[in-house]
Order: structure tokens, then C-alpha cells, then sequence
């Protein structure tokens, strides 16, 4: 499968994706806003009610992405790991951090000015699963609990850098399993939790799963290809599980679309590599941290009396074309001034050993 260098990918070493994940998180993005717009499903799409799972997928992605970049190459020293952290800082914080200040602005809109102890947890990425923070963008939640992931990730590649192939498929296996265990314990088979334990539960098993999901596709599928049978299987059984079976069960059948889109069949590639997609995802982190407020503002502000769905409507395209703004000044600058800076300090050492 062809590689894509992101030029904007912070570190000394530019990071590569692949273009089926990319669009992947595009949609995704897409499916968790038409939930937020309509959770109860929008007429012509049902399968928006089941937006809240993209999360969980995203949670995958992020772990399978994470070793895909960094699985060689991450050392167990401190100068690496910390290299690390501040590669995720600079990928995640400035954005999270903008869109904060949104939260902070959108309060004031409504004469409801936020506390110090609110900012102060909206700041440190405890809110939601965490503390009670702002609680105006809802979505911000699993940014916050991801980065326990990311702060686990250098312990989790040390663990798994002597994995054997089947060792490696047996402990997905078990990593689902567990998953599933504690979402019944402490969710009651919820998927939809965001505070707590169940929130951490969540996060561990998704993250965890791509991680290990990743170990198995570099030790079992070393060709590209997939098969797009398998794919549309995978998509049919994830709906027919979330319409007869509890919700947590979910996780089973996307971690097999992940598989899927990680190692497409032709036509599967043609769907998720398209300009379209990869534009998508490229907006995609923006629309995620970005499109609630939007939603909620137009609802607010905007007149929609007796236009039945127009609001929906203009709300997801205003949510699309906010997005796009926020990526091209916030989000993408940040990235290339972050690559910059790791370049400057990588020549400098240069030049020191010289």
C-alpha cells in the first residue's frame, strides 16, 4: 500500500500515514457530528445514533497509528520518550487548547461566565472523564483520557517489542475480551460512557486493541492488499450488533472494519483514498474538537423556526467549513512550526558533535 509523507508531522523525522486510515478519520469525524446533531438518528441516516462508537474507533486508530510510526524507532531512554510527548503535545494541545477558548467565548455568549476551577480543568485535559469542567463540548473528554494512552505508549512498545506472531494474536484476543469484561462490570455494556472508570475502561481496551491490532499485521499480512468482501461483511455485522446485541459488543466488529480499511481490498482503498476523503481527514481532528460548539450556536442564534431539519443542515456544513479555517490556521501551522523547531535542535546537536 503506497505511504504518504504528512509534511506537517512534528519531529526531526517526518511522520507517514496511510491514506485509507486518513479517510477512515474523516467519516468517523463525520459520523460523531451527524450524532451530536441528531441523536436519535437523522431520518435519512439511523446509523447516526450509533455515532458515539466512532470514538472507539478512534481510540484504535490512534494506537495503531502510534506503532506504525514509532514501533522501531521509539528507545527506551528518556530523550526519545520525551521527544515523544512532546511530538503528541504539539499534534494535540494547540488545538485542544484553541478550541477551549471557543468553549470559554461560547459561555460568555450566553451570559454564563466560566469559574477559575472550570478553566483550570478544561486546561489540564481532565474534563469530562475526569472532573466536571467546562461542559459545553462534550467531545473534548476523549482527548483528555487519550493521553493516559499516550503516556503508556513507551511502556506498551517496550512490552510488545519481543512479542512472538501468535503471542501477538492471542493477546488481541484477550485485550477484547478484557474490554468487553469491564464495560459489562462497570458500564453495564454501555459503550456510551464518558466519566470514570468505564471512560478509562474504554479508552485501555480501544487503544490497546490497535496497538496489538497493528503487531498482528505486521507479523501475519506482510502483502498490502485485502479483501473488500471481508469489509462489507465486517460494516453489515457491525450494525446487525448494535441493533440485537448490547451495545459494548460493537468493539468486536469495528476492530474487523479496522482491519479492513488498515489492509484494503481494491475498491475498499478507492472509497477511503479519495481527494475527498483525505481531505476529510485531514480536517478531521479541527471538525472532531470543533463541530459541537458549532451545532450549539447555530441552534442558539440562528432562526429555524418551522424549517424542520434546515437547522441540521447548516449547522454541518458551517461545522465543515469552521473546520477547515481552524486547520489551515491553528492546526497546520502549529504542526510545521513544531517540526521546525525539532529540525533546529536536531541540526544544532549536529553541529555540537561535529
Amino acid at each position: 500500500m503506497k505511504l504518504i509523507a504528512d509534511s506537517s508531522a512534528p519531529g526531526p523525522v517526518r511522520e507517514k500515514f496511510l491514506p485509507t486510515l486518513h479517510g477512515f478519520r474523516g467519516f468517523l469525524a463525520v459520523w460523531v457530528m451527524t450524532y451530536h446533531s441528531s441523536p436519535s438518528g437523522l431520518s435519512w441516516f439511523k446509523v447516526s445514533s450509533y455515532g458515539f462508537s466512532a470514538v472507539d474507533v478512534f481510540f484504535m486508530l490512534s494506537g495503531y497509528v502510534l506503532m506504525h510510526n514509532h514501533f522501531s524507532t521509539l528507545d527506551w531512554h528518556a530523550s526519545a520518550i520525551l521527544q515523544f510527548y512532546r511530538s503528541r503535545w504539539w499534534r494535540t494541545y494547540p488545538l485542544y487548547f484553541f478550541c477551549v477558548l471557543l468553549s470559554i467565548v461560547f459561555m460568555m455568549s450566553l451570559s454564563t461566565p466560566p469559574s477559575i476551577r472550570q478553566i483550570a480543568v478544561a486546561v489540564l485535559l481532565l474534563e469530562g472523564w475526569a472532573l466536571k469542567g467546562l461542559g459545553v463540548n462534550t467531545p473534548v473528554w476523549s482527548l483528555g483520557v487519550e493521553w493516559c494512552g499516550y503516556l503508556a505508549f513507551p511502556a506498551i512498545v517496550f512490552c510488545l517489542r519481543s512479542v512472538s506472531r501468535w503471542v501477538a494474536l492471542i493477546l488481541l484476543l484477550i485485550v477484547v475480551l478484557a474490554e468487553l469484561i469491564s464495560l459489562h462490570i462497570l458500564a453495564k455494556d454501555n459503550l456510551d460512557v464518558i466519566a470514570g472508570y468505564p471512560a478509562i475502561a474504554r479508552m485501555s481496551g480501544g487503544f490497546l486493541a490497535g496497538c496489538v491490532l497493528w503487531l498482528v499485521h505486521s507479523k501475519f499480512w506482510q502483502r498490502n492488499s485485502g479483501d473488500d468482501t471481508l469489509f462489507v461483511v465486517s460494516v453489515a455485522l457491525t450494525a446487525l450488533t448494535f441493533l440485537f446485541l448490547p451495545p459494548s459488543f460493537g468493539i468486536v466488529p469495528l476492530l474487523g472494519v479496522l482491519h479492513c480499511v488498515a489492509r484494503p481490498g481494491k475498491k475498499t482503498y478507492r472509497i477511503f483514498a479519495t481527494p475527498f476523503a483525505i481531505w476529510l481527514g485531514r480536517i478531521s481532528f479541527s471538525l472532531y474538537l470543533s463541530h459541537l460548539l458549532i451545532l450549539k450556536l447555530v441552534k442558539q442564534f440562528l432562526p429555524f423556526e418551522g424549517r424542520h431539519g434546515l437547522d441540521t443542515v447548516v449547522a454541518v456544513f458551517l461545522a465543515l467549513g469552521v473546520a477547515a479555517l481552524i486547520c489551515a490556521v491553528i492546526e497546520e501551522p502549529t504542526r510545521r512550526l513544531s517540526h521546525r523547531i525539532a529540525a533546529a535542535k536536531a541540526r544544532r546537536a549536529i553541529a555540537h558533535l561535529e
